[in-house]
């Protein structure tokens, strides 16, 4: 197999041309370090090496233009780079990006998991499903969620409700709409009901919940 032409693309790629036809686009880097040139013969072996080189280069430059912007975690940054290259090449450059310290799974479940549970008010229930669906291991999960404690979490129950629930609390319907709400954000109703029935107490309002309702 002959290099027939290699020509700069207006992305600033290199076009090889194999044979008299269009093969792939290639960064400039990987073919400086591929040494081929136009007029080379060149194995399939050696066309593929530099294919994938490429790949690699431009997912790492890509890598670091979205760890500019946010934090992701290991198996985000997989999955916005697999539908770019190919997913081993994706893993190779999360796992580049992870010996750098630019990710770091467990410093990004601490974080998350306190903003979900400072400003979001989640439980740690829902804060454990939304780590795992980023992700996240078990170890790094178990070292986000401790935390908080037991009683963090039944304060910031309470918080919340006092907060943004308390006005609901007059009646069976309203009582019914904020422990549906909770029940939505991953509170257990055997956690909603004593703190419901607390607020109400400090409140001074005559109220019971009826039923349990689950969404």
């Amino acid at each position: 197999m002959k290099i027939t032409d290699i020509t700069r693309t207006k992305r600033g790629r290199y076009a090889i041309h194999v044979d008299g036809e269009f093969l792939f686009s290639a960064e400039e880097e990987a073919l400086l370090r591929s040494g081929l040139k136009a007029g080379d013969e060149a194995g399939i072996e050696d066309l593929e090496a530099l294919r994938r080189s490429s790949e690699y280069i431009f997912g790492r430059e890509k890598a670091f233009r979205l760890l500019e912007r946010k934090a992701y975690t290991r198996r985000m940054l997989v999955e916005k780079l697999r539908s770019l290259i190919d997913e081993d090449i994706a893993e190779a450059v999360a796992g580049r990006m992870c010996e750098l310290g630019l990710i770091d799974d467990g410093d990004y479940a601490a974080t998350y998991a306190r903003d979900l549970f400072r400003v979001k008010g989640y439980s740690r229930q829902h804060i454990a499903r939304a780590l795992k669906q980023r992700g996240i291991g078990e170890e790094e999960a178990e070292a986000a969620l401790a935390q908080f404690d037991e009683g963090d979490a039944e304060e910031r129950l309470l918080t919340l409700i006092r907060k943004k629930y308390a006005r609901y609390l007059g009646d069976e319907k309203g009582r019914q709409r904020a422990v549906n709400a909770l029940l939505r954000m991953g509170y257990r109703y055997g956690e909603i009901r004593p703190a419901i029935e607390q607020v109400l107490e400090e409140d001074g309002i005559d109220g019971e919940l009826a039923y349990e309702q689950s969404v």
